[in-house]
């Protein structure tokens, strides 16, 4: 879930430039242990790829966000975050497999990013998350995926003096591995987990 937001570096870096600054100096380095040899979920919000150039998604998020909260009428739904590239999509085509079949297999290059969107809505002092997966291994990586996203969704809060609201997760093909009986232990004993509530970065 490191890949989805790198919250120990939160830490050391109270605001979002200084997090995207520290995180890109050690780009490199991440990407050199992805499985794909290429970008990570935090890396495509903190440098997207455009045609021609690169853009940070998500201070542009938070930018808009102040902008719309001091206004005197805020929009609610115009906050998007974007993690598949028009070039995957195109790179999927030429080879006669949408990039949608693609991501079932995972250790392949086209299986990142199985996460497509994440769509932020405001409401009366809440921010609220809704992201998108197009294939998610529930068992494997679902608990660590809804702990990273409802991490991004806390320091986009703390960010912009929110507070966090739902977080919804909406998977087109969801798969439970194993057997029935593996997975009501498995939620057994996370429900059965003290809650932990995530810090701030000002509060340490």
């Amino acid at each position: 879930r490191s890949t989805l937001f790198p919250y120990t570096t939160l830490f050391r870096s109270a605001t979002v430039s200084a997090l995207s600054e520290r995180y890109l100096k050690s780009y490199p380095m991440i990407r050199k242990f992805q499985p794909h040899r290429g970008d990570t979920y935090f890396g495509r919000l903190v440098r997207y790829p455009m045609t021609t150039s690169t853009i940070n998604q998500l201070e542009r998020l938070i930018e808009n966000l102040h902008a719309e909260i001091r206004s005197s009428g805020p929009k609610k739904t115009r906050y998007e975050l974007l993690f598949e590239s028009p070039g995957e999509e195109k790179s999927g085509e030429q080879n006669s497999q949408s990039a949608v079949v693609r991501a079932v297999t995972d250790n392949q290059i086209m299986g990142f990013p199985c996460l497509s969107m994440c769509s932020l809505q405001l409401d009366q002092g809440h921010l609220h998350l809704l992201a998108h997966y197009r294939h998610e291994y529930l068992i494997a990586r679902g608990y660590g995926n809804y702990l990273g996203l409802a991490k991004l969704l806390g320091f986009v809060s703390q960010q912009v003096s929110l507070l966090s609201g739902r977080l919804t997760i909406v998977t087109g093909r969801a798969v439970v591995e194993g057997s029935i009986q593996r997975v009501k232990a498995l939620t057994t004993a996370i429900a059965s987990e003290p809650r932990t509530e995530f810090a701030s970065p000002g509060s340490r």
